[in-house]
């Protein structure tokens, strides 16, 4: 079939003198120009599948369950090049704005992480600033957080909190768009990726003026709605790269649970990022340590549940597993396809199950 005939061949930067002073002053790209410079340079990560190199991410959660720990555990696991909660990291210097917590608390973070980790001392590219110790004129000009990415030159940033460090960015869209649109310049001329550490509303019963339990982000439908609850104008959400929500466990935790916290967001162009479940590993005296990826029987957080997959074969009926669980048809239904979907069973055939191979708690 020809052609249509208002369908042109893309004429090359070298035939085309006029596109070339465009390429070149504008740095724009035709969808070939486009395709050949993304395989040159490939898709990279900070943080494989999760934190993507020049992005603008937010991290929203809680004061008081365990964000910032989680937080600096990442920035950590940057800096010393080592796994995060089993995923690859680029190493890189990382620099961590600390407006909230004190000195004595993060280095007492600091050196419990580096212990969970295997490293003999925190690294020294994790580089940490304090708003509690930090120069008397800091905010005046040539003395501000940019001024300071430039100089200390990092390969991944942490604000913590975002509020602190812009306390007028809750009021509008206007106004935190014009400071993620600063941070995106900073961003592009420094190469660093930039993640902000926020909180959701306060909610009270309007009636009694006690505060509201919010449900669990793992139990909302889609990710997006529990951000909403994210404080401040919606832009501060939709307009970033990376959206991570840090929660409790919700009502399927409700039992009997080594489940710390909940992780689940999603990204610009990738989708959703599905439910990481963790567990806070403590030391002998029963301080916290650090988070591990929670995997297998774990994630059933029910302790009835947990005996009763223990106790059944590897590969079982689904008569077995009623008897074993002692409950009616649909309660055992019910228990079974959480399994399934928690990947730690499959159905072989009609009324047949195999447990998957995999349990325990893995991966800092």
């Amino acid at each position: 079939m020809d052609e249509p005939a208002d369908v042109k061949e893309e004429a090359s930067p070298e035939s085309d003198p006029e596109y070339a002073r465009l390429r070149k002053h504008w740095r724009i790209y035709r969808p070939e120009e486009l395709k050949q410079e993304c395989a040159r340079t490939g898709q990279n990560f900070i943080i494989e599948g999760l934190i993507p190199e020049r992005s603008l991410g937010l991290i929203v959660g809680d004061s008081g369950i365990g964000k910032s720990p989680l937080a600096y555990q990442m920035a950590m696991c940057v800096a010393a090049g080592v796994p995060f909660l089993g995923l690859r990291t680029q190493q890189a210097r990382v620099l961590y704005l600390d407006y909230e917590n004190g000195l004595q608390d993060v280095n007492a973070m600091l050196t419990r992480l580096a212990t969970y980790l295997g490293l003999s001392t925190p690294p020294p590219e994790l580089i940490l600033w304090n708003i509690n110790d930090c120069p008397d004129d800091w905010g005046q000009a040539g003395r501000d957080f940019l001024d300071l990415i430039r100089d200390v030159k990092p390969g991944l940033v942490f604000f913590d909190p975002l509020s602190a460090v812009h306390p007028t960015i809750e009021r509008t869209n206007g106004e935190a768009g014009l400071f993620y649109k600063l941070l995106r310049g900073a961003i592009r001329k420094y190469g660093c990726p930039i993640i902000n550490l926020h909180h959701p509303k306060k909610q009270t019963d309007p009636r009694s003026g006690k505060p509201l339990v919010r449900q669990s982000i793992e139990d909302e439908p889609s990710p997006r709605t529990w951000f909403a609850q994210a404080r401040g104008p919606g832009v501060l959400v939709n307009g970033v790269d990376v959206r991570l929500g840090v929660d409790l466990p919700g009502i399927s935790g409700a039992g009997q649970s080594d489940i710390a916290l909940v992780v689940r967001g999603y990204s610009r162009v990738r989708g959703e990022i599905p439910t990481i479940h963790l567990a806070r590993v403590l030391d002998p005296a029963g301080e916290p340590l650090g988070y591990r990826k929670a995997t297998g029987v774990d994630l059933l957080c029910n302790q009835d549940q947990q005996d009763t997959f223990a106790r059944l074969a590897d590969k079982f009926t689904f008569k077995e597993a009623k008897r074993e669980y002692g409950k009616a048809d649909q309660a055992t239904i019910d228990f079974l396809n959480k399994c399934i979907a928690k990947g730690i069973l499959t159905r072989v055939a009609k009324g047949v199950y195999e447990k998957v191979k995999t349990s325990g708690v893995t991966g800092v």
